[in-house]
Parts: C-alpha cells; sequence; structure tokens
C-alpha cells in the first residue's frame, strides 16, 4: 500500500487545490481574450466562473477519483462547457449587459475545454507518476451506494472497475470507474492481474460469498477476497476501508441457517444443563450457544485443565450476560466423583461431548480410548437414567458408520450402547444421538493442518487425490444438535446432520491455498506457489465417509436434520458384552478385543498394533 505524502492529503483539500487550479485557468482564458482579469470585472462577468464551477459540481468532476481520468470525465467536461455555451448566447441575446459574440463565446467554450480536460489527465497521469511504489490494482464487486464510497475510501488502490450482477448497471460508470458483468469483468481480472477483489455488498449471504469465490477460483488468479462482515444501519458515514476482512475459509462453509430459536430459549431458560468434553471444540461451542439461552447454571466439564482455563478465559470475554457457570475438571471415568456432581447439581439436560477422538492417536492408544469413548460414556447414561434427568445428547461422528479406524469403532460402540440402553429402560425419548462429519476450527481438523501448512510455505499433505469429507462450521453443527431438542414425537433416538456434499480434501487444499493469495505450484510451471504432496492413505482411513449405516432415514420439520432408523439385535447379549469387557479390561488380550469389535461394529476390519 502507498504510503507518499499526496495520499496522505484531506480528500477536502484536493478537492479545493483542483477547484482553485480550475479559478485559475478560467480567469487566465478570460484575460487571453478579453485582456482583463475576471477578478477585476465581477460585477460585470462573475458568471464566467461561476456557471462553469457549478456545473462541474453537479455532473460530480469534484467528487471523483483525481488519480483516474476516463471517458466519464471526458464527456462529463464537454457536458459541462456545451451547457455553459448554450446559456451564454441565451443569456446575451436577452440581456444587453453581456455582450459577447458568438465567435467569443466559442473561443471561451473550446480552450476551457481544453484546458480543464487537459488538466485532469495531466493530473491523473503525476498522481499515478509520483507513487513510490506501484498501487494494488482492485475491483469492487457491488455497484451500490457502497460501492460508490469504495472509490472514496480506497483511493491507495487503483480501481479497475466495478462488478455487479444487476443487468441495468452493466456498463455505466460510477465516478467514472465502468460498471461490467462477471462474464466482462473475468477476463480482465487475469489480464490486469489483480490483486484484490473487495465485496461492497452490505448483507451478503454465506450462498453469495461462496458463489464469488468460486467465480474467482475458477479462472485461478491469486487475488485475494475482502468484505465486510457485518454492516450496521443504513448510513455511510462511518464507513472506511477497516471494515473490510479477508474472506477466511470459515466463510466459505457457512450456510444461512433460518430457524427461530424462540423454543430454545424456552428449553434451556433457568434450566440446569451439564457439557462433558466442554472445553474441547464442539463442547465451547455447545457452552458458549447455551449460555446465550439463559440456563439457571452450566457445568462444563473437562479432564484438561489448560483447556479448561482457555474456555473459562474464552467465555468470560464472550458473555454479555451473567449466567452461573462451574467449571469442573474431572474425568468421566471417575464414576464416584461423576456421580457427586450429578447429586449437587440435580441436571435436567446433559450434551455429551467428551472423547478422544484423534484417529491416529486413538490408533496407538486403544485402551484409553475404550475407557474414555465407551465405558466412560457407559458412566454418563447410568448416572442420566438414575438422576432422572430430563434429556442427554450424545455427540457421535459419520467416522462412527461402518469404520475403518478405532475411533469410529468405539464411537459405533457407545451409540449401539446407548440405543439398547435407552429401549429396554424405556427412555428412548430422553436419549438422543447426533451423528455429523467433520466440523472446520475443531483441533486438529485438516483445515487447521492446511493453514499451518500454508504459513510455513507448504507444502500441503494430502494422503489422496480421491479422499472425501463431509464439512460444517461449528457454530451450525452445535445450533443444529441445539434444535434436535426442539423435535418432538420422533420414533428414533438417530438424527444426522445434513453437511450438504463430500468436499475432495486435494480441492479443499487448492481452495485453501487460493484463498491464502497464492498459487498451487507444480512440476510443469515455472510460477511460485506451494505445492500439495501426495503422501499416500493410512491402512485405517476410508475414501469416502458416510453417515448413514443404511438408507432408511426421514427428512424431519427442521431443514438440516434427518431421523435414521437402525435395526438391532443381540441387545442382551452385547449388554453383557460390554459389562464383562468393563470387568475384566486390565486383563482382557488384544485378540479378544479385536474379537469383540468386529462381532459388534459393522464394517470394523482393522486393528493398528499397540
Amino acid at each position: 500500500m502507498n504510503n507518499n505524502f499526496i495520499e496522505k492529503i484531506d480528500r477536502k483539500i484536493k478537492q479545493l487545490i483542483v477547484l482553485s487550479i480550475d479559478f485559475f485557468l478560467i480567469n487566465i482564458i478570460y484575460y487571453f481574450l478579453f485582456k482583463s482579469f475576471l477578478v477585476s470585472n465581477l460585477v460585470n462577468y462573475n458568471l464566467f466562473f461561476f456557471v462553469p464551477i457549478i456545473l462541474f459540481f453537479l455532473l460530480g468532476l469534484y467528487q471523483t477519483t483525481f488519480s483516474v481520468f476516463s471517458s466519464y470525465h471526458f464527456f462529463s467536461i464537454l457536458t459541462s462547457i456545451v451547457i455553459f455555451f448554450i446559456l451564454f448566447l441565451l443569456i446575451t441575446s436577452i440581456n444587453q449587459i453581456y455582450t459577447y459574440n458568438f465567435n467569443e463565446l466559442f473561443l471561451f467554450s473550446l480552450m476551457l475545454f481544453v484546458l480543464i480536460s487537459g488538466q485532469r489527465y495531466a493530473l491523473s497521469i503525476f498522481l499515478n507518476f509520483i507513487k513510490f511504489k506501484k498501487k494494488d490494482k482492485i475491483m469492487i464487486y457491488g455497484a451500490g451506494s457502497l460501492g460508490l464510497k469504495c472509490t472514496k475510501i480506497l483511493n491507495s488502490y487503483e480501481i479497475i472497475s466495478f462488478i455487479d450482477d444487476d443487468k441495468k448497471k452493466v456498463n455505466r460508470n460510477i465516478s467514472g470507474i465502468k460498471i461490467l458483468s462477471w462474464l466482462n469483468a473475468k477476463d480482465l481480472i487475469s489480464s490486469k492481474k489483480v490483486n484484490y477483489v473487495f465485496i461492497a455488498i452490505k448483507k451478503i449471504t454465506p450462498e453469495k460469498k461462496r458463489e464469488i469465490f468460486n467465480k474467482l477460483f475458477e479462472i485461478n488468479n491469486d487475488c485475494i477476497i475482502k468484505f465486510i462482515p457485518s454492516f450496521e444501519g443504513d448510513s455511510l458515514s462511518k464507513f472506511n476501508e477497516k471494515n473490510f476482512q479477508e474472506l477466511k475459509f470459515e466463510d466459505f462453509f457457512n450456510r444461512s441457517l433460518r430457524l427461530n430459536d424462540t423454543n430454545l430459549k424456552k428449553l434451556f431458560k433457568n434450566k440446569k444443563v451439564l457439557v462433558t468434553g466442554g472445553a474441547g471444540s464442539i463442547g465451547l461451542e455447545l457452552s458458549k450457544q447455551i449460555c446465550g439461552y439463559s440456563p439457571k447454571r452450566l457445568v462444563i466439564m473437562d479432564n484438561s485443565e489448560f483447556n479448561l482455563f482457555n474456555a473459562r478465559q474464552y467465555l468470560s470475554r464472550f458473555l454479555t450476560n451473567k449466567v452461573n457457570i462451574t467449571y469442573k475438571l474431572e474425568d468421566i471415568n471417575n464414576f464416584e466423583s461423576l456421580e457427586n456432581i450429578f447429586k449437587k447439581h440435580n441436571f435436567e439436560y446433559i450434551f455429551h461431548a467428551a472423547a478422544l477422538k484423534h484417529v491416529k492417536i486413538v490408533e496407538e492408544n486403544i485402551r484409553p480410548a475404550i475407557k474414555t469413548n465407551i465405558f466412560g460414556s457407559v458412566n454418563i447414561i447410568k448416572l442420566f437414567h438414575k438422576y432422572k434427568c430430563k434429556k442427554l445428547v450424545y455427540i457421535s461422528t459419520d467416522k462412527a458408520v461402518r469404520p475403518t479406524n478405532f475411533m469410529g469403532a468405539t464411537k459405533r460402540i457407545t451409540e449401539l450402547y446407548y440405543q439398547i440402553y435407552s429401549k429396554l429402560n424405556l427412555i428412548t425419548q430422553k436419549v438422543s444421538i447426533v451423528r455429523f462429519g467433520n466440523v472446520f476450527g475443531s483441533s486438529g481438523s485438516v483445515i487447521n493442518i492446511f493453514k499451518e501448512q500454508i504459513n510455513n510455505g507448504g507444502p500441503l499433505t494430502v494422503t489422496n487425490k480421491k479422499m472425501e469429507r463431509y464439512f460444517m462450521s461449528i457454530s451450525e453443527a452445535v445450533k443444529l444438535v441445539l434444535f434436535s431438542n426442539t423435535l418432538k414425537k420422533i420414533d428414533t433416538n438417530i438424527f444426522c446432520l445434513d453437511m450438504g456434499e463430500r468436499i475432495k480434501i486435494y480441492d479443499l487444499a487448492k481452495k485453501m491455498i487460493f484463498l491464502s493469495g497464492n498459487r498451487v505450484k507444480n512440476n510443469k510451471s515455472n510460477h511460485t506457489g506451494i505445492k500439495i504432496k501426495i503422501v499416500g492413505k493410512y491402512k485405517s482411513e476410508k475414501l469416502k465417509e458416510e453417515l448413514f449405516i443404511n438408507n432408511n432415514y426421514n427428512k424431519t420439520k427442521i431443514k438440516n436434520i434427518f431421523t435414521v432408523k437402525e435395526d438391532i439385535n443381540n441387545s442382551n447379549k452385547f449388554l453383557n458384552d460390554i459389562n464383562d469387557l468393563y470387568k475384566n479390561f486390565d486383563n482382557i488380550s488384544e485378540t479378544n478385543i479385536k474379537r469383540f469389535f468386529r462381532e459388534y461394529v459393522e464394517g470394523y476390519k482393522n486393528l493398528s498394533k499397540s
């Protein structure tokens, strides 16, 4: 960005300087033709000054960007001077005080047009010539009132053109800058090597952001997108460049959720809520959103002191309303301590998000994963039932569907246990399982890994070009988890969230590189960029994750939530085997662990050596 002294001059001062130059040129022309200065003949000849200046103002020549001279400026000056010429012909024919013949008026007008347009053209060349470094080239997406404001505040950039989807605006000008359709703009973006695209749309939807992003991604131009995350009110007076932010990958996944949360307010207001794993990514977002519905008490439980400390710091900054929050450093495997917490608080709602979830770590730590993901979850549902809580929500994952890794297998066992236990104890309506795919922003997510790799200059590591995953924003996933509690008269307790289409991880890597303002570097091209390295698929990974065991699922009244029906056999035997596994866990062999998972988890075949 250019920091020279001219760009630091206030815009009103610049306007005054240009107006003074115009005034000077008018007097020079008049003196050349009539051998007298206007200032000495103000009574008789002041219209020669005021009329052109007023016309220049009316046609916006003092509100435009002075570093640009376009056809708009040319025709605006010409129009002003033609009006001036016609007006003075009429005045001189009516009022004998102003005795100017046709030739004098024509010559004055011609000289005024040449000098004013020449001065503006020379000024634009001068302003562009004295820059200490080349200005970044930008396009402004949106030719409304906000786009017009951008021409005044983004004067440290070279504005190439506007882009607008409104066909009525296309080919018009704003402050001398042409408005183009996307079809015409995309070639210009590549040929002019545009550095930034500023989205000047007040209330832009996530879908519109994605549309613009994909348009730019398709032409493979390494420009950076900036937009306004929020714009309160209709006043533009305080709007400036700081309102713009670079488009982040989180914005690419956000979807517009048009849900009325009145029922959620009724659900949680003055209620006592427990969130296990409450300092983790999902748990913290659950805690944050629940706080917005004024619970009587929220207990955030986690086994990590560091994460619990960070959760307290984060929520203390975020919360505007007063909520009674208790932060409990506790392990869900400790049944006695867990029971004391249930006794003390008499919870109504429990969100069970505590789990060991990192696939590669769990593969190398099978026994701790069984203890936390299965036995800890068994503790939660037994205490939930014993203390007659109102609702228990278990946070599951798409990796639990026909899993090929141990983490997914443990989550599937817990899904089965919760379904069977709730059915046998007649509490199916009180227990729900919510299954969804990857959320960006969670610890260890591929998006966070890619961000770090981009910051380090690459390469981005992808296991397989065909690898596909579901993705959703963490706030959207949690909002839908909460809304699943408002669904009534459902004859199943498994919910799946609509994750949209699967995304290829390789395409994800390319888009993240593009979004950072870089290009994908390959061996065939000479341009600089960031490489993508294919490292090979791990044996515990699936190319495509799934959300459903079978196709027996139905829509609900909430658009993004499905119900799932699953048939479960050998219920009593399963519960007995879980109890045996629990009692004999310290002595059980790895062979018996494998046998147990192969018997009850559909699709599970692999067990890495521990």
